[in-house]
């Protein structure tokens, strides 16, 4: 089966820290003092094939560093995490072939375009069959109820705010 286990991750950034004024200003190019910002501490759970989750969280709770570690996109600071029986940050051929992550609002998709161009330029991009594509699209279409949606510009679609 394939699965999603994560087990202990963590995530932790350097972030250079800068006193204010000239003299901060200064030091901070000469000689840099780091904080860590901990962005993922010690998270763990288990998705298994098929299963269907929502990652919800306030601002800055680690959600996209999560899911930026489940797809290889960074690598984390500590814990394991196997996705399809593959190490993410490996980023091996198999893996990439299997995953895919949209993230972000609208800018992932092409502005003046309607989503339905966007994405068929995203499938070949990503080489995905048009029987493929189209099966996909539709399911998804249904899921996500986005009927007479995917034919509107991007910059036309509503973010969900409201």
């Amino acid at each position: 089966m394939q699965s999603i286990v994560v087990q202990d991750l963590s995530k932790v950034y350097p972030v250079a820290v800068k006193e204010p004024g000239l003299q901060g200003t200064l030091r901070h190019f000469l000689q840099r003092t780091y904080r860590d910002v901990k962005a993922v501490q010690n998270v763990s759970f288990h998705i298994a094939a098929g299963e269907v989750v929502g990652f919800l969280g306030a601002n800055g709770a680690g959600k996209t560093t999560t899911l930026k570690m489940l797809a290889g996109l960074i690598h984390p600071s500590g814990g394991q995490v196997r996705v399809a029986g593959h190490v993410p940050f490996r980023r091996q051929a198999a893996f990439l072939r299997k995953i895919t992550l949209v993230m972000g609002q609208k800018q992932q998709l092409l502005w003046d375009l309607p989503a339905m161009d966007s994405l068929r330029i995203n499938g070949a991009v990503y080489n995905i069959p048009e029987r493929e594509f189209r099966l996909r699209v539709g399911e998804l279409t249904e899921m996500l109820t986005l009927e007479g949606k995917l034919t509107q510009p991007v910059r036309k679609l509503s973010l969900g705010n409201g």
